[in-house]
């Protein structure tokens, strides 16, 4: 029984060691800033005597025309990206545990995913380096964005996702899709144009409010009613 036991505890630290040494080769920190990681993605582009542009590619990595800082996004738009995707941001070191477990019993209850439960933070860490979806890319990732928070503050961060996330037609950043959407710049949006924009990066391809502008009612609503609970509205 001893020699059981002996083997058992030999097997489970050979095998602990085993995903140490995996999850650190794979683990990929930001080795420059979350701004010069924009750098990578820059194009020839002709302006005007002003410094206007004349031509705009967005068949980039990264939006490189249109980024703002924190402060220039309506606060508005930063509460409701809060309540849709990553409800204790503010809270967490990169990774939620408490909507992790969460999401784990709504998976294993329907026996499909019907939830996930990725933060802001391990998105961000998803567009930085892209990974097949599968529990492999979720564990390490996880590490990444408890890496990053530790180098970065949340504001960075949030910048970063609000100028970076991807939209339809290869719009990144709300600034991007506000134009993209609606035909205006991101200031003049009211609250249900917001509300709409954190739907859409939820699910770009799900919704067109071309042809279908009704569609994203009932997910606006769904919204409005979660940052009603939390005061925001």
């Amino acid at each position: 029984m001893r020699l059981r036991l002996k083997h058992f505890a030999w097997s489970v630290a050979s095998a602990g060691m085993v995903l140490a040494v995996a999850t650190f080769v794979s683990i990929k920190p930001v080795k420059s800033s979350l701004q010069a990681l924009r750098s990578e993605a820059q194009t020839l582009q002709i302006t005007d005597r002003a410094g206007q542009p004349l031509t705009i590619s967005y068949q980039n990595r990264w939006n490189v025309y249109d980024n703002l800082p924190l402060y220039a996004i309506p606060q508005f738009l930063q509460e409701a990206f809060i309540v849709a995707e990553d409800k204790r941001f503010f809270r967490h070191g990169g990774v939620d545990w408490q909507a992790r477990g969460s999401a784990l019993v709504q998976n294993w209850t329907a026996r499909h995913v019907v939830r996930g439960a990725s933060t802001i933070t391990e998105q961000v860490v998803r567009m930085i380096n892209p990974r097949p979806r599968n529990i492999w890319s979720k564990w390490v990732e996880g590490w990444e964005a408890a890496l990053l928070e530790a180098s970065y503050a949340k504001p960075d961060i949030l910048e970063f996702y609000l100028n970076q996330l991807p939209y339809a037609s290869n719009r990144r950043g709300v600034a991007q899709a506000a134009r993209f959407h609606f035909n205006r710049d991101l200031a003049t949006l009211n609250p249900r144009e917001m509300l709409a924009l954190a739907v859409l990066a939820r699910a770009p391809s799900s919704y067109d409010l071309y042809k279908d502008p009704k569609k994203i009612d009932a997910a606006i609503a769904r919204l409005a009613a979660s940052m009603a609970e939390r005061g925001v509205i």
